[in-house]
């Protein structure tokens, strides 16, 4: 059963590049935000969530959710991992009795 470790393996590979990927877009956003500050009348400035910062809103929550699939996938994999080895650690165990 190689396999389920492969599969393992890979789901951990994906939720580590889930969470690098959402940080990355976490601090695109959160930097593109403060730079992109328009400069405001005295009276005038947008608020912060008007549509003028949407591009920037939906980088940071497309990051937060990344982040937060990677780590599920990372937890689901490993959850998988152990169950399989518990699997094949009491199949190896039971060998059945000589005659």
């Amino acid at each position: 059963m190689p396999a389920e470790n492969k599969k393992g393996g890979q789901a951990v590979w994906v939720g580590r590049l889930l969470v690098v990927l959402g940080v990355a877009l976490l601090i695109v956003g959160g930097v593109s935000l403060v730079v992109a500050f328009p400069p405001c009348p005295i009276n005038a400035c947008p608020p912060i969530f008007s549509t003028y910062y949407a591009v920037y809103w939906s980088e940071i929550f497309a990051g937060l959710v990344m982040i937060a699939l990677g780590i599920g996938l990372r937890l689901q994999a490993r959850r998988i991992q152990r169950r399989s080895a518990a699997q094949h650690s009491t199949s190896a165990t039971s060998s059945p009795a000589p005659p």
